[in-house]
């Protein structure tokens, strides 16, 4: 067995609890954890205020790179992943997940502005001497990156409305999927707490596992492992009428600078 402490209350618990069973009961060919219900039934056990989930041990190995073959696997296995997170196909009964949308860096659960400008100020009074690598990089980008906070909120209404919405997994990578011995094959893609109804366009673009980005000697973005990783999984997504749509497209730019902002924010945490 697997037990894992939640992040979320009982409900955000609860929901994750719902959706995995929803996938199950809708025959679709994608693994996910199997729940083990606690002693008096309950799906969730709570414990000194903490919400604890006990998952089936699931055999299966840790993979650091992806080839081509297991690609095509987690595109197919990501677009049955939207297709089941629609939101008239998933409706959760006793859980729920109320977060913040990505482009809401003032957000009311997560101020995201506020943290990074908090860290800002703090790390400004400490001498050079004393600052970590995470904390010097953290100075040098944060005029950058705040003006990219300040783009995006200025820009979102104009593009996130129209952008295709289900739930996303939040961290598909390698780090949250075992294969199984000797094959391409997924046997588990676990860690559902950052789950959440949100963008699709965000979700693919959070894989990162799945594709590169090159950067040549004129300092040039060459996104076609992007592309590919795209057409790939549209490949299996318009088999559920769900292909990516030319708002997504649009957003993609976009969708970078909030990756990119999310993963600035982890150096707050350093």
């Amino acid at each position: 067995y697997v037990l894992e402490k939640s992040s979320w209350d009982r409900k955000g618990a609860l929901w994750a609890v719902e959706f995995i069973e929803h996938i199950n009961n809708i025959g679709l060919d994608i693994a996910v954890p199997q729940v083990i219900p606690a002693v008096n039934g309950a799906p969730v056990a709570l414990h000194d205020g903490n919400v604890f989930i006990l998952y089936k041990y699931i055999q299966g190995e840790k993979r650091n790179e992806a080839t081509f073959a297991m690609r095509r696997n987690a595109a197919c296995y990501l677009a049955q992943f939207h297709y089941a997170g629609l939101k008239d196909k998933f409706i959760p009964v006793f859980g729920a997940r109320n977060v913040d949308r990505i482009i809401d860096f003032h957000g009311s659960s997560d101020n995201r502005y506020g943290r990074i400008e908090g860290l800002w100020r703090r790390l400004q009074k400490e001498e050079g001497s004393r600052l970590s690598k995470a904390g010097q990089l953290f100075l040098a980008w944060h005029k950058f990156f705040v003006g990219r906070i300040e783009f995006i909120e200025s820009i979102a209404n104009h593009f996130y409305p129209d952008l295709f919405k289900c739930v996303i997994h939040g961290d598909f990578t390698l780090r949250n999927m075992l294969w199984q011995a000797n094959s391409d094959k997924i046997v588990l893609v676990f860690d559902f707490d950052t789950a959440r109804v949100e963008a699709r366009i965000f979700d693919l673009i959070r894989a990162f596992s799945f594709y590169q980005i090159r950067v040549d000697k004129s300092e040039t973005v060459d996104l076609s492992d992007f592309d590919n990783w795209l057409l790939e999984y549209n490949h299996f997504a318009d088999k559920f009428g769900i292909g990516i749509t030319g708002k997504e497209i649009e957003a993609v730019s976009y969708m970078f600078d909030i990756l990119g902002i999310i993963q600035y924010e982890w150096l707050a945490r350093f």
